[in-house]
C-alpha cells in the first residue's frame, strides 16, 4: 500500500491527510494488511477509521506464468533408423515446467499449440549424421534433446562391369 494517503474529514469540517506510515497512530486499519499476498479476486482495499470506512478500488493481474524447462517424458516408439528413412515421432510426450512449480505434459500432436518445435522436424528423411532431435519450447527457448541412430544404408551398388570370360560361341550366323 506504499503511497496510500488517506484523508480523514473531522466533525468540525477539519480535513487531515494521513499516509500509510502514520495509520497505526491514526487508528486506521485496512483489509488487506499492507504487504498481505493478494489473489485475483481481491478487487478493493477498505479502509476503516472509527467505524467510518471507505474503499480503493485495486486490480490484481495473473501471475505470468512462464517455462522454465523441458524433458522428454516418453520417448518416441521409434529411435532407431537405417539411413533415408523418415523420422517418425509417434509416442513422444515432453513435460514442460513453469514457473508457478506446475508441470503439463504434452503430446507430439499438441507441439504446435503448445508453441513446441523439433529439429529435424516430424517426418524429415534422416542421414546417419543425425544423431539427436532436440524439441524447443519456442517462446521460452528451453530445449531437450532425444537420442535416435541413424545405421548406413545396406543398399549396394555396381561401381563396375567387365567381362571375366568370354562366352563358348562368339561367332553368330
Amino acid at each position: 500500500l506504499t503511497g496510500l494517503v488517506v484523508t480523514l474529514t473531522k466533525s468540525d469540517a477539519t480535513t487531515e491527510d494521513v499516509a500509510l506510515a502514520n495509520f497505526a497512530a491514526k487508528g486506521i486499519a485496512t483489509i488487506p494488511v499492507n504487504g498481505a499476498v493478494l489473489t485475483t479476486t481481491d478487487s478493493q482495499v477498505v479502509i476503516t477509521v472509527n467505524g467510518k470506512t471507505a474503499s480503493q478500488a485495486i486490480t490484481v493481474n495473473a501471475a505470468l506464468v512462464v517455462v522454465t524447462g523441458v524433458a522428454v517424458k516418453n520417448a518416441p516408439a521409434k529411435t532407431t533408423y537405417t539411413e533415408g528413412e523418415t523420422l517418425d515421432l509417434t509416442g513422444l510426450v515432453v513435460t514442460l515446467t513453469k514457473s508457478d512449480a506446475t508441470t503439463e505434459d504434452v503430446a507430439l500432436a499438441n507441439f504446435a499449440a503448445k508453441g513446441i518445435a523439433t529439429s529435424p522436424v516430424n517426418g524429415a528423411v534422416l542421414a546417419i549424421t543425425d544423431t539427436k532431435v532436440t524439441i524447443t519450447h519456442t517462446a521460452s527457448g528451453k530445449n531437450v534433446d532425444q537420442a535416435i541412430t541413424v545405421k548406413p544404408s545396406l543398399v549396394v551398388s555396381v561401381t563396375n562391369v567387365s567381362a571375366e570370360s568370354r562366352p563358348a560361341n562368339v561367332n553368330w550366323y
